[in-house]
């Protein structure tokens, strides 16, 4: 019988191969041309008009890519990762896929992820990695999709550990960050956002954060959440804040319903986060709205599972 160590990292390699040829399978379906993806494109259009624009994907599908396709993603034309290029890069302008993508493919004659552009090619999404990878000399495969107990070991392998070096960097570098269909679960994440608004120098301006979610209309304010709800909880100590009810109804436990309605945020104590309860698509096609639109609540904006830096446009 298999060490309960040693056959977790396999079990997760074989879901992750099971969900990632299945999202493989849809991405290569996927509709470019489809008016919610000319929504998503004319949302990043917009952002880019106003910031220098970066995005951290925790998607494994092509969604972010197929909405802006010139993004820069680490990766040379011919498929080589290019560590040295995303370490030195100064500009923005990218996508990086955090926990990795569809196109992702490891190579077949060496220990490391390539990116393939035909979905429809045969691709390597596994592959036993050497145990000095990984903590206490615990085999990790090398995958394609990071998921599971194990991502910080996952991490340990290129594109994923250049990524997130970035996302630390970045991080401590936006002016604003927007966060979509993210659920706080990644403390890796967390951390790098919580050590960018934990800064000593408070003479220095913190980012700015407006986060998208759709929310249903029974859910509690987030102030009626944040002491024991996973998400409201690790929400609240990520950015160091707190939410308090609606102004005139302390007393009673209010629903986001309001925001919804009145296409609205829920803003914290500090005026420094705002959350967005009415769906990612809503959010952008109601930016026209005079009330904290979504360029108007810092001039702020991240997505799905992705938390994205932003810079001010020079």
């Amino acid at each position: 019988m298999q060490p309960a160590q040693a056959f977790a990292p396999n079990a997760t390699t074989f879901l992750t191969h099971l969900v990632g040829g299945g999202l493989a399978d849809l991405s290569g379906k996927f509709d470019c041309r489809s008016p919610v993806i000319l929504d998503y494109a004319e949302f990043f259009r917009r952002l880019r008009d106003r910031f220098d624009l970066g995005i951290y994907n925790l998607n494994y599908d092509t969604v972010a890519r197929s909405a802006w396709p010139k993004a820069f993603c680490g990766f040379t034309p011919c498929g080589t990762f290019d560590a040295s290029r995303v370490h030195q890069r100064s500009q923005w302008g990218f996508i990086y896929h955090l926990h990795g993508n569809v196109h992702h493919c490891i190579a077949d004659r060496a220990h490391r992820i390539e990116w393939k552009d035909d979905l429809d090619s045969g691709f390597k999404d596994r592959r036993e990695t050497a145990p000095d990878m990984a903590q206490d000399f615990r085999p990790v495969p090398l995958t394609t999709l990071i998921a599971g107990g194990f991502k910080l070991d996952q991490l340990l392998a290129d594109p994923f550990q250049t990524f997130y070096s970035s996302l630390v960097r970045h991080a401590q570098q936006a002016d604003a960050l927007l966060i979509a269909g993210y659920g706080f679960g990644d403390l890796h994440v967390n951390r790098s956002l919580r050590n960018a608004v934990d800064r000593p120098d408070h003479d220095l301006p913190l980012p700015r954060t407006a986060i998208l979610d759709w929310s249903p209309r029974e859910k509690l304010q987030t102030a009626s959440l944040q002491s024991h709800d996973y998400w409201a909880y690790q929400l609240t100590h990520t950015f160091d804040t707190k939410f308090n009810m609606t102004k005139g109804h302390v007393e009673r436990r209010l629903t986001v319903a309001p925001f919804i309605d009145n296409a609205d945020f829920e803003i914290d104590i500090r005026d420094r986060v705002a959350i967005w309860h009415g769906g990612f698509r809503e959010a952008f096609s109601c930016a026209h709205l005079p009330k904290h639109s979504i360029h108007d609540v810092f001039t702020m904006t991240c997505l799905k599972a992705m938390p994205i830096g932003l810079q001010s446009a020079s």
